[in-house]
């Protein structure tokens, strides 16, 4: 029969941007420590707004006039004008193919087909609908065309009228010729200032052909007619709240879709300038709260206020994990319960991670401690442990190297310390040190006292490695999350640190005296589960990752 399998549950929650591991082999963790935080999204910001210029810092948003690729005729809203002769404008799909496509087509388009109708004289124009250019200082005509002509005989042109399609409505003729177009045709483009015309409230454009009195010529096409105008931008500007009532600074405010991103002043405020007008999805967020999105209809040329409150959930989690033997076949079924008593909703995922079966128990001899550490000279070395260890010694979570061949072990299930021999590695209990002891060395030229994360990483402690005691000297700071492992380059004196969140990873340089982390690049994603570093003695770092089991350099 198989061995029975003992399982240690440990309730992995995802929240927010930020990872809590619970359920280690302890269980001294507080309430506080058991807070995570809601599934905020919040942007990075990726351009720098000059808060002091009141210009506006886009070049404005397109207000769209017209849209018309005459996918199923031409609408009723357009309208002829037939100045003499019988030929009209007429939809490809109702005569079928002609000869002089316009470019981009898709073979529904309009036309004034000579060829087609060979007994027709054209003098005809075809119109848009009124178009209100009010403000169209840079308004955009787009359009393709295919105009083909038999020996200089066919006119064609565009033209834009304001306040009617009568002649003396007539602002300028754009574009006009009598010899043909290219075989392909022509993709065209106008810009106008609509704010010179008499009536910029009332404007049409007009696609002309003439036969100039004959007939069986050849023709004038149209596609994909585009007209828009940029409109000015508008700034935008508010306060961020919290469920409370009271400002929050450092929040991020953005619209993701113009990539424009700004934070909150300590008062809570923030503004933005030259936004594109038009309803804008504006985001606030901030870790730890509910990311609130709305839409803002930013005025062209004005300015708007827009305030938000975040609301935030607190997470309680009881128990933190989950101990039990299983035999073969059997099943277990147990309940861990998660209380929000935030005011804003909480979001979380749980994972449950199965360890390594035990293996079969050694029986060691530990020698009592002298309470004398023998120094050395020897050049600092650092030694992997064999695949199948010597001795049982207890689960260690920090390490100092000295060059006597001696490791220091922190123990967070009991919250001792161990001094290890490495070469048989055998163990020695020094005695009790610091709480949930996580990552530790020595500085350069120090052998009496060694540096330890503890709290789990959040907490910088000195301890003295004669009687195992420890000084709390700091919290960490300058960091994302708290440390996992702690190296020092023995070529220069440098302490490193690094830290993972198990979805991303960070490395850092400690200073001792203050606890104050300073991250070195941007977050490492490749080896996001970073949870121990060592330095050999030529100043090379390594890293072993615990999501990818590899090992980095």
């Amino acid at each position: 029969m198989k061995n029975a399998t003992k399982l240690v549950w440990l309730l992995m929650l995802f929240a927010s941007s930020i990872v809590f591991v619970f359920g280690q082999t302890n269980t001294k963790m507080n309430l506080e420590q058991k807070i995570a935080y809601d599934n905020s999204i919040v942007v990075e910001q990726s351009r720098s707004l000059d808060r002091g210029v009141t210009t506006p810092q886009t070049d404005g948003a397109k207000a769209l006039l017209l849209d018309e690729a005459f996918t199923t005729g031409i609408p009723g809203s357009w309208t002829q004008t037939v100045y003499s002769g019988t030929g009209i404008w007429q939809w490809s799909g109702t005569i079928g193919g002609s000869y002089g496509v316009p470019p981009n087509s898709d073979g529904l388009y309009a036309t004034a087909d000579s060829d087609a109708n060979s007994s027709w004289v054209y003098d005809v124009g075809l119109f848009t609908p009124s178009m209100d250019m009010t403000g169209g200082v840079a308004v955009t005509i787009d359009l393709d065309r295919n105009f083909q002509d038999i020996g200089g005989n066919d006119i064609a042109a565009v033209r834009v009228y304001s306040g009617g399609t009568a002649p003396g409505n007539l602002e300028v003729t754009l574009w006009q010729q009598s010899f043909d177009d290219p075989y392909a045709g022509v993709h065209a483009s106008y810009l106008i200032d609509a704010t010179t015309y008499a009536v910029p409230s009332d404007v049409y454009v007009e696609f002309y052909y003439s036969t100039a009195g004959g007939t069986y010529q050849w023709n004038f096409a149209i596609d994909n007619v585009y007209i828009f105008l940029l409109e000015t931008p508008g700034d935008l500007y508010g306060y961020v709240f919290n469920g409370g009532g009271l400002t929050i600074a450092n929040a991020t405010v953005g619209i993701q879709a113009l990539a424009m991103y700004t934070t909150t002043g300590p008062d809570g405020y923030y503004e933005m300038f030259g936004v594109d007008a038009g309803n804008q999805e504006v985001a606030a967020g901030k870790a730890g709260y509910n990311t609130i999105t709305h839409t803002v209809p930013i005025p062209s040329g004005g300015i708007i206020q827009q305030d938000f409150v975040l609301t935030a959930p607190t997470m309680i989690i009881s128990p933190t994990f989950h101990t039990y033997t299983l035999n073969p076949e059997e099943y277990f079924t147990t309940s861990t319960g998660i209380l929000n008593t935030g005011d804003g909703p909480l979001s979380w995922t749980a994972e449950v991670i199965y360890p390594v079966t035990d293996g079969p128990t050694t029986t060691i001899h530990i020698p009592a401690f002298t309470g004398q550490i023998p120094n050395s000279s020897e050049a600092t070395s650092i030694q992997a442990a064999p695949n199948t260890p010597s001795g049982q010694a207890q689960p260690g979570s920090l390490d100092g190297i000295l060059g006597d061949g001696e490791g220091w072990l922190g123990c967070p299930a009991n919250d001792h310390l161990y001094v290890m021999e490495m070469v048989g590695y055998s163990t020695i209990d020094i005695g009790a040190t610091v709480v949930d002891p996580c990552a530790g060395d020595f500085e350069n030229g120090v052998t009496d006292i060694m540096y330890v994360g503890g709290n789990w990483g959040s907490t910088l402690y000195s301890v003295d490695v004669a009687t195992g005691a420890g000084t709390m000297i700091s919290g960490f700071s300058g960091a994302p999350y708290a440390i996992s492992g702690m190296a020092t380059d023995r070529t220069d004196g440098t302490i490193y640190v690094c830290g993972t969140n198990v979805a991303a990873s960070y490395i850092g340089t400690l200073d001792v005296a203050t606890g104050a982390i300073t991250t070195i690049g941007a977050s490492i994603t490749n080896a996001p589960g970073l949870i121990d570093i060592a330095i050999d003695g030529a100043g090379v770092m390594y890293g072993w990752c615990i999501v990818n089991d590899n090992s980095y350099t």
